[in-house]
């Protein structure tokens, strides 16, 4: 199982010469897998999907454009948006049609007005290679969590993720939790993906590296997935070190 409150969840900066380092883990169970809205059980994650839009104060009619950005097809859904839409914009593009690389694309599937908009559903959301949806009970944020099945309180919901949380079945939450009983498929109590955030500051030069990584439910062994550098991180700025590596 993965939980809060394991060593990786707080890691500390430390010092080294001229300089430190900070590293912030995310365990990227804890959120919605954007992928999840196409192939198995890709219906029932889109309405998750929609309540998820609603509780961040979005319009809910939003997802069926994100299920229009990551399928194979040109149908449009009820409330979606295809090419014929997205080329009307300014500047004109094109749906994917296929799974997102980076959760910067629902921006443009639902045609976000605003940076505030995409910055209230950011922090619970990822893009995983994998289509399925896994969220660990033991991390997942307030609202996702509200969100797996239909007329679950968020008010519920934050109840349960302000607590200490040590789970180690899902079944043990069910008991208290009856309700998401609905959704006992998709509940974990452990994680497979998590995203990196490293931030070294040596005199007056900052580098920023972010890595997403995959690891074996079986072996414990670790993959690194994808790697960006000067990514903007959940971390603290040092207003001091502005200039930053180039990678």
């Amino acid at each position: 199982k993965d939980t809060l409150l394991e060593h990786w969840s707080t890691m500390a900066p430390f010092e080294v010469d001229d300089g430190s380092i900070e590293l912030r883990i995310v365990d990227l169970s804890s959120r919605f897998n954007l992928n999840s809205v196409v192939g198995r059980n890709g219906a029932q994650n889109a309405e998750r999907l929609k309540r998820l839009f609603e509780y961040s104060e979005l319009d809910p009619s939003s997802a069926d454009a994100w299920v229009d950005w990551v399928d194979a097809d040109g149908e449009v859904q009820p409330y979606g948006a295809e090419d014929s839409d997205h080329l009307l914009r300014d500047p004109p593009y094109r749906t994917a049609n296929q799974s997102a690389a980076d959760i910067s694309e629902i921006r443009l599937a639902a045609m976000f007005e605003s940076s505030e908009e995409y910055a209230r559903l950011a922090p619970h959301v990822t893009v995983l290679p994998s289509g399925d949806l896994a969220i660990n009970v033991n991390t997942v944020t307030d609202m996702v969590l509200a969100s797996m099945v239909p007329n679950f309180p968020v008010a519920d919901a934050q109840l349960f993720a302000d607590q200490v949380r040590d789970f180690d079945k899902v079944e043990d939450v069910i008991a208290t939790y009856a309700p998401l009983g609905a959704s006992a498929g998709v509940l974990k109590v452990g994680s497979s993906f998590f995203r990196v955030q490293v931030r070294a500051v040596v005199g007056d030069t900052r580098c920023e590296l972010t890595s997403v990584l995959h690891r074996n439910p079986e072996d414990g062994e670790l993959t690194v997935l994808s790697r960006s550098f000067g990514e903007r991180l959940d971390l603290p700025v040092d207003d001091d070190a502005t200039e930053t590596m180039e990678s």
